[in-house]
């Protein structure tokens, strides 16, 4: 979860960008959203939601794995390794029904699932089961990158030019509006630790943001 005093630096922007917000029975305006003396406040709920939210798992999801034999999931792989192309439907079927496990072998996944390189539309399935809301997600967050623009100025200190670009120069720019307010969020919500990692640094964490992988076999 963000530190103490970003939470305090959220807070400020927040009444900076949007004054009718500033709670004008406080001595700073900005306590409703995040109080320093109690450690309470709006921000303070809605990221101890986020976070518990994160951690919970769904019954129903966890039965479904413990509980299909590992010989029937066994078979689906095996399906998937040998299957032709051919056989769209089925492989688009067995896909579905194997992405549970599949995501304890992220690494492996051109090994143990080689339709992905053969397949029209499999990643863009797989993508959709890994991310159902993701066009919802998309749709929403375009409105965003303009006001993340402008609270990263405000509340870093040595802030990224390149970062802050509304729109790119040419076509030489790396990456466009949405994925640079994303590079953004992630130096504003730098990523936390858990009980058995230790906590990531931004940079790290910027590089899994986008990854590529080469799937060519070395001839």
């Amino acid at each position: 979860m963000p530190s103490h005093e970003t939470k305090i630096q959220y807070a400020k922007t927040i009444i900076s960008l949007f004054p009718k917000l500033r709670y004008k029975n406080t001595q700073e305006g900005y306590e409703a959203f995040y109080d320093p003396v109690t450690k309470k406040g709006w921000l303070n709920t809605r990221a101890r939601n986020l976070f518990r939210e994160k951690q919970n798992i769904s019954i129903s999801e966890t039965t479904l794995v413990d509980t299909e034999p590992v010989e029937i999931v066994q078979d689906k792989i095996n399906f998937l390794k040998f299957a032709s192309p051919v056989q769209l439907e089925d492989i688009y079927n067995k896909t579905k029904e194997t992405f549970k496990f599949r995501q304890n072998h992220r690494d492996k996944v051109a090994e143990i699932y080689p339709r992905f390189i053969d397949t029209d539309g499999l990643i863009s399935l797989e993508f959709t089961l890994m991310y159902p809301n993701a066009e919802e997600f998309i749709a929403t967050f375009s409105n965003y990158p303009p006001i993340i623009r402008v609270v990263y100025q405000k509340t870093v200190t040595n802030p990224n030019n390149s970062l802050l670009q509304s729109n790119p120069v040419d076509d030489s720019e790396e990456w466009d509006v949405t994925t640079r307010a994303l590079i953004i969020l992630i130096h504003l919500l730098p990523p936390t630790s858990s009980r058995k990692a230790k906590r990531e640094s931004t940079a790290c964490a910027i590089d899994k943001l986008i990854t590529f992988r080469n799937m060519q076999s070395a001839h």
